[in-house]
């Protein structure tokens, strides 16, 4: 059998060439001249001049596919929809299109025409919600200052800021495959409660920035004075000539006590509207410092640590070294860089050690192809650093390589390996306690089936704030319609209200949604156990079999509630519950779909009472497979445990 032949590689014909030889072909030339000329084949070229002569053109013809769907009619119709509810999915858009034209289409169908026509669903903007008021002042206020060119160079801008021990903002992305959301390296850990912080103030100017404050506990008014205007705040105005203070609106801000002490220093200020963040520059100082922090890969184990730590950039190091090699003292230097004297000292004995020197990035040369191996040490950079970045990652390939390649090379071919940028997963934090008694517990009722499981009531708390911004909500727009008021949720402070609810469920019934008033305690506890756990228990398990789970919060786990347990241990048991384990409890699913319920509803809850009678009705309207099948799901959580060992069950 004669070898059969490799076909060649060849390029499409651009707009400039098909023109070209039309335009040697209408001069006389031969196709064999033509194809020399434009250095094609002479079938390319009697193709070409065949398709010009039979049709008048020399675009390329459609494919060979079926044919669209829609029409181009269609798309606009379409569009218009999506951009009438940005909200809605492609399978809600799906069923708008049915009921509207009468003829069904997919939900990838839609997807693909709204990609087509660069509608993407994207994460909508979050920002502080404006008043008619706020606009009116915003706008009045940017009309004042719009003449100011050299102006702003005598502004101070001062704020304060609060870093968070375990903040996870969504920014941070890891490399993994389609099954490996829950590997451990995957995961980052919340935790419950008050997440532990540095509050910090700071100010900036055109020439010059303030020193960092740490601000420990609530800033209030005396406290603004005492600790941030006349230590720091006044001395660096009076420094600079001319300069005009700027400020917020905050409570301390704007006290009786504080608008004295600016008169009594003739402190120039700078009137602000309110709810302007996004006019202030030193906002932006957050996120770079926000962003350095996210980056550090060395864990934080304290506030005071988080406190102390602060790298100094290839440039302030450059400061350093120049200002110290000219004669300049050690304070002198600390002082000009801003940073401290032990920095100054590090810094300056590395560069005469020969540790520091010039770390700019060489060029990437042209985008060069990876082979299988470097493939394989491309997978090993990620899985040893999920969350590297492609310009890191890009380095670490970079490094003892005799050929560079580029980023969008990286890009390309971690595309291609399926490692995806994606969100972190979070999950409660388990120490190697909570991993233990996890791994104790299922392992102890590894032998329930699900009848066993039947005889469980589940319980728990859940808070439902009436503005919750979950990162759920996905948006249909173009790229250059970021800041368009259709595509920005608000943000209130602390959620703008919110509503903590207990409720219970077994596999036979749902219990009762009880509203809390306030925070749940040992006392208001003891009245949800008297009122409606015991009916339940008694009701739903007449023969005195069933068991009552509870997780291991305070109120539960006091010796009042402790005592009233076991004055009812005979008609029904407790459940031994494992710590931090949330994914273990049912429960939590049916709050999630509450959530997801609740979010749907339109018009939204205004308020908390709304939102109470929303919930309820939610509870009520539970179909029994959801709750039933949740139950008889305990055996697979308890599987994935023992599988797991030291890690999540992926519930």
């Amino acid at each position: 059998m004669p070898r059969r032949r490799k076909r060649a590689r060849f390029e499409q014909l651009t707009e400039f060439e098909r023109g070209r030889i039309i335009g040697l072909r209408e001069a006389g030339l031969s196709y064999r001249a033509v194809a020399s000329r434009v250095q094609r084949n002479s079938s390319t070229v009697m193709r070409v001049w065949k398709q010009w002569t039979d049709e008048c053109r020399t675009t390329r013809k459609s494919g060979s596919g079926p044919r669209n769907v829609t029409s181009a009619r269609d798309d606009r119709h379409l569009v218009r929809m999506a951009r009438t509810d940005r909200t809605a999915s492609s399978r809600q858009l799906a069923a708008l299109w049915s009921i509207a034209t009468g003829v069904s289409l997919c939900a990838s169908s839609i997807r693909r025409r709204l990609l087509q026509c660069g509608l993407r669903a994207r994460t909508p903007l979050y920002r502080i919600p404006l008043t008619h008021d706020h606009r009116r002042l915003r706008l009045q206020w940017a009309n004042q200052h719009r003449d100011w060119r050299a102006d702003w160079q005598h502004v101070v801008f001062s704020d304060e800021s609060r870093f968070n021990l375990w903040y996870h903002d969504g920014r941070i992305r890891v490399r993994r495959y389609a099954g490996e959301r829950h590997l451990p390296e995957c995961i980052i850990e919340r935790h419950s409660g008050r997440t532990p912080g540095v509050m910090v103030w700071g100010a900036i100017a055109y020439h010059r920035r303030s020193q960092l404050l740490r601000i420990v506990g609530n800033l209030n008014s005396n406290r603004y004075i005492r600790e941030v205007l006349q230590p720091e705040a006044v001395p660096f105005l009076q420094s600079l000539p001319g300069a005009v203070f700027q400020q917020d609106n905050a409570r301390p801000h704007t006290a009786r006590i504080v608008k004295s002490f600016f008169a009594a220093q003739q402190v120039q200020l700078l009137p602000w509207p309110a709810c302007s963040p996004d006019m202030s520059p030193i906002e932006h100082v957050w996120d770079v410092i926000g962003r350095r922090l996210a980056r550090d890969p060395r864990p934080v184990a304290s506030a005071d640590e988080l406190w102390k730590r602060s790298d100094l950039s290839d440039f302030q190091k450059g400061m350093i070294i120049g200002f110290r090699a000219k004669g300049g003292s050690i304070s002198e230097t600390a002082e000009f860089v801003n940073c401290s004297r032990a920095a100054v000292v590090k810094v300056y004995r590395a560069w005469q050690n020969g540790t520091v020197q010039n770390q700019r990035r060489g060029k990437c040369g042209a985008p060069r192809a990876i082979d299988d191996r470097g493939e394989r040490r491309l997978r090993r950079c990620v899985r040893a650093d999920r969350r590297a970045t492609v310009e890191q990652l890009t380095t670490k390939m970079n490094q003892g390589a005799t050929k560079s390649v580029s980023q969008s090379t990286i890009q390309r071919t971690l595309l291609r390996l399926g490692l995806r940028s994606r969100r972190l997963v979070r999950a409660p934090m388990l120490t190697a306690v909570h991993r233990r008694r996890r791994l104790e517990f299922a392992r102890q009722y590894s032998s329930w089936t699900s009848t066993e499981w039947r005889q469980v009531a589940f319980s728990d708390e859940s808070r439902f704030m009436l503005h919750r911004t979950d990162g759920r909500w996905r948006i249909r727009r173009e790229t250059s319609e970021r800041n368009h008021p259709a595509t920005i949720a608000g943000t209130v402070q602390a959620g703008g209200g919110s509503i903590m609810v207990w409720g219970m469920f077994s596999w036979h019934s749902l219990g009762s949604l009880i509203i809390v008033e306030g925070t749940m305690d040992q006392y208001k506890y003891a009245s949800v156990l008297a009122d409606h756990v015991h009916p339940y228990m008694r009701i739903v398990f007449p023969q005195d079999d069933g068991i009552f789970q509870q997780d291991n919060a305070r109120c539960h786990t006091a010796a009042s509630v402790r005592a009233w347990f076991e004055e009812h241990q005979d008609e029904f048991t407790v459940l031994p519950w494992p710590a931090n384990s949330p994914d273990l409890n049912p429960i939590e699913h049916l709050w999630d779909h509450l959530d997801r319920v609740v979010r749907a509803m339109d018009p939204q809850p205004r308020n908390l009472a709304q939102l109470a009678t929303a919930l309820e009705s939610a509870w009520l309207n539970i179909p029994e497979n959801t709750f039933r099948d949740l139950c008889d799901s305990l055996p697979a959580r308890l599987a994935a445990v023992r599988s797991a060992k030291v890690g999540y069950s992926g519930f």
